[in-house]
């Protein structure tokens, strides 16, 4: 299964993103892949895997001004991704 997402946008202090610019980022890097997976489910249920791709803007390395919600956004696919592993690992996914 592949899924490749990108938000698009310019760099901003904080204080200057809109609340719908957050939801933008969100509905595009966390809900698209989660609910991606979870309607693949059955065709990964017999050791298949999941991919996701993040950048380094959510790794300490990578901090950048005006990234603080699209690297928030990315941080949480990361610990999405993980704990998909663990609740699917049963089901023989990884």
């Amino acid at each position: 299964m592949g899924c490749s997402s990108r938000a698009t946008g310019t760099r901003q202090a904080a204080f200057l993103r809109t609340q719908d610019l957050f939801e933008a980022y969100f509905r595009v890097i966390m809900r698209g892949p989660y609910f991606l997976t979870q309607t693949f489910l059955p065709l990964i249920a017999d050791n298949g895997a999941i991919v996701t791709t993040t950048s380094n803007s959510a790794l300490p390395t990578g901090l950048t001004a005006g990234n603080s919600v699209y690297a928030s956004v990315k941080g949480g696919l990361i610990t999405m991704t993980r704990y998909l592993a663990k609740e699917l690992a049963p089901c023989g996914s990884r």
